[in-house]
């Protein structure tokens, strides 16, 4: 049995035509469909941009945050906005002002800008939502430059 190898024997579970694993081909495919989408739009997927650094190294002049996936694509009612705000006041942070926008063909998630008072208070508020959930989605937080 062991000297049969070559005919008849797959590439392992999983395996795709370069060998790489199932799960590894398909976040490829995903991320050359998003980065062919990005590139045929004008218009930007997210506005803002984005810091994966540690969040305590952001200026104070950062005082915005963008939250994605608070509800599903259709779903914003006309108390989200107030909701959001109320969990923040909740927290003592001063929110100046919230804009929400539904997904599009460009942005598949609901997301949901706050601009705050100062940087302490969107960092605070990254921490306060980011990996959260809200209903049964989890939310994920991030500041804007």
């Amino acid at each position: 049995l062991i000297g049969m190898g070559g005919a008849g024997r797959g590439r392992g579970r999983g395996r795709g035509a370069q060998n790489l694993p199932a799960w590894l081909v398909k976040k490829q495919q995903e991320q050359q469909r998003a980065a062919e989408q990005s590139s045929s739009s004008n218009a930007p997927i997210v506005q803002g941009k984005f810091d994966d650094a540690e969040d305590d190294n952001v200026d104070d002049e950062n005082c915005a945050i963008t939250l994605f996936d608070v509800v599903a694509p259709g779903e914003i009612d006309e108390h989200l906005e107030t909701e959001i705000r109320e969990e923040c006041e909740e927290q003592s942070l001063k929110v100046v002002d919230i804009k929400i926008f539904d997904a599009s063909s460009t942005c598949q998630f609901v997301r949901v800008d706050i601009s705050f008072i100062d940087g302490a208070a969107a960092r605070d508020a990254v921490r306060l939502f980011n990996g959260r959930k809200f209903g049964e989605r989890q939310i994920t937080a991030k500041i804007m430059e």
